[in-house]
């Protein structure tokens, strides 16, 4: 449902400086990232804070994002993405 929701966000032009994204444990993140990293929703300078289980990792960059810090605790981790 997310994906859908932030293309229809980018037709509208609608922007968030930040975005957080507490997804559940069988998401499909790299049609989050994709999206997000089209620029989707985050406004330049922007934030992403993906909530995903620790043993998940992501790309140092994706698209306009790119990682900015990784937050670890117990098996939940959180990943910032900066939007350059």
């Amino acid at each position: 449902e997310a994906v859908p929701f932030l293309r229809r966000m980018g037709r509208r032009r609608r922007f968030w400086d930040i975005v957080y994204c507490g997804t559940p444990c069988n998401s499909d993140y790299d049609s989050l990232l994709k999206c997000f990293g089209n620029g989707y929703s985050i406004r330049p300078g922007g934030m992403l804070v993906l909530e995903h289980p620790s043993d998940k990792t992501f790309p140092e960059s994706v698209g306009l994002l790119k990682r900015w810090r990784i937050i670890e605790k117990d098996e939940v981790a959180l990943t910032i993405f900066e939007r350059i």
